[in-house]
């Protein structure tokens, strides 16, 4: 008997008779491996409840054993009596097989019991359409090709995959937006953070720069940002059909070939997301494996958290099935959401995102979007990431009307900006400091702080700006000595 011969339907009589006849001969002990279910034969599946009977009582089964306890269950004439019980016998199988055939059988078993609950599903489809309680049908389909510890949902590592050496992370958008992820683009009202994250879904449809330079700007230096072309998705819950329509169609006449580009948008559907639903969400990501989108943007959050309040620890969860999706579909998750209304105190970037603190804590990265009043420039700052910095950056928005003054095109290009947040910002402004001659750490310090100063009168840390000075020292860019004071350091420039 060859394992081809098991691959070739959902049961097999054979390996079932192998499998008892091994019992029976008293070469294995099952400890669990089998249920009485497995054996799709019902004689087969009178003869194994015998055999477990008689190991709760550990009783050794043989056919004497094993037939003793069919007739006191009723059930020794059903299965063709002692004569059949000693055919099993004479199956010629060997012990070296055995843990192979009871896998394969556990195998067929499962394949039986999925098929079972799938054309439960496909019936209650035809039947009642899409409806909530196929989730728990979808359930029982994992758990049934997942029991019994035969293969554990759950996949372990070791030491081994840690040190595996892994492929560099993909992004969408250099050094933004890893496959997979989850993000947030967030910012007041009137920011331009939807059309700004349109403006990428189209660019990375074509694989095209995304911000190229502002050609008209003086002195920009500004060198846009590669994207790495994929399928893309637009989900708008926000601006409605028609600005939908509009919006995408005046990115899409910037781009050459827009007409055919691989992206895919949906407006206002029903029915509605709801991320606290495992039916909905279930349903999204069908969404994306079938189109298989890998930057997936949503818009917002706030419309389609259910009943989740935003303020409360309730969102802890609607972020994990956002999470979830993104690891099961391997795209970058984008999700719309906005700021939190200034009380006109001055503290960490990041706590302006509005809602829970668990919405920032499930982030890959977090992007605040910053745009003057009718100034058509918006500044990008990362207030949280997961990885390596990334600096703020500038863009500008471009748009036409057509003749009836309807929005005919419209792009969004690269300007440079001022890093006043980043550690490369607090580096450049040390060496800077020190190229008017040298200074002792306090003087340093708030020279660099000064400098780094912000509109809202934000500076960075001195921790944070001394562990850069000693950082620069071990690193040898800058030099350290004795001062004329005791215990006093002197910086200055390499000569």
């Amino acid at each position: 008997m060859t394992q081809s011969d098991y691959t070739l339907s959902l049961y097999d009589i054979q390996l079932e008779q192998a499998v008892l006849g091994v019992m029976l001969r008293g070469d294995i002990l099952l400890n669990g491996q089998l249920q009485a279910g497995d054996f799709h034969d019902l004689r087969h599946q009178a003869i194994f409840i015998a055999c477990k009977k008689l190991e709760k009582a550990t009783i050794e089964a043989d056919i004497v054993t094993v037939s003793h306890q069919l007739e006191q269950d009723g059930k020794l004439s059903e299965i063709g009596g002692p004569a059949y019980l000693a055919s099993l016998t004479q199956i010629p199988e060997t012990i070296l097989h055995w843990d192979g055939y009871i896998q394969q059988l556990v195998e067929l078993s499962k394949r039986r019991e999925a098929m079972f609950w799938s054309n439960e599903l496909a019936s209650s489809i035809a039947k009642n359409g899409p409806a909530k309680d196929q989730v728990e049908l979808l359930a029982r389909i994992h758990r049934t090709l997942t029991r019994g510890g035969a293969v554990d949902p759950w996949q372990a590592f070791g030491p081994a995959d840690a040190l595996l050496k892994r492929d560099p992370v993909e992004y969408v958008a250099a050094g933004l937006f890893a496959l997979p992820s989850l993000n947030i683009v967030y910012g007041a009202p009137g920011s331009l953070k939807s059309f700004l994250m349109a403006d990428l879904t189209v660019r990375a449809a074509a694989g095209n720069l995304w911000l190229p330079r502002a050609d008209w700007v003086p002195e920009n230096l500004a060198r846009g940002i590669e994207t790495r072309q994929v399928n893309t998705m637009w989900i708008d819950f926000d601006n409605g059909r028609r600005r939908t329509h509009d919006r995408i169609g005046a990115l899409l006449r910037m781009e050459e070939h827009g007409a055919t580009l691989p992206l895919t948008y949906y407006s206002m559907p029903n029915p509605w997301l709801n991320a606290g639903d495992d039916a909905s969400i279930a349903e999204l990501a069908m969404r994306i494996r079938a189109r298989d989108a890998k930057l997936v943007v949503i818009d917002n959050l706030g419309v389609v958290a259910g009943d989740a309040d935003e303020i409360s620890a309730e969102m802890a969860p609607v972020m994990s099935q956002f999470r979830q999706v993104a690891e099961e579909t391997g795209a970058a998750i984008v999700l719309i959401h906005h700021q939190r209304k200034s009380n006109g105190t001055v503290g960490r970037a990041g706590d302006t995102l509005r809602g829970h603190s668990s919405i920032e804590a499930a982030l890959d990265l977090a992007l605040l979007l910053e745009r003057e009043e009718h100034s058509d420039a918006i500044t990008i700052k990362a207030t949280k990431v997961r990885g390596a910095d990334v600096l703020p950056f500038s863009a500008v928005f471009t748009y036409t009307h057509d003749e009836r003054g309807e929005l005919d095109q419209a792009k969004f290009f690269g300007i440079a900006t001022e890093d006043l947040r980043s550690n490369l910002a607090i580096e450049r402004e040390i060496v800077k400091a020190l190229a008017g001659g040298s200074m002792n750490k306090t003087e340093l310090k708030d020279a660099v702080r000064e400098a780094l100063t912000d509109e809202k009168g934000r500076k960075p840390g001195i921790v944070r700006v001394s562990d850069i000075i000693d950082r620069l020292v071990a690193l040898k860019r800058i030099l350290e000595a004795p001062g004329d004071k005791t215990n006093e350091k002197v910086y200055r420039k390499l000569p």
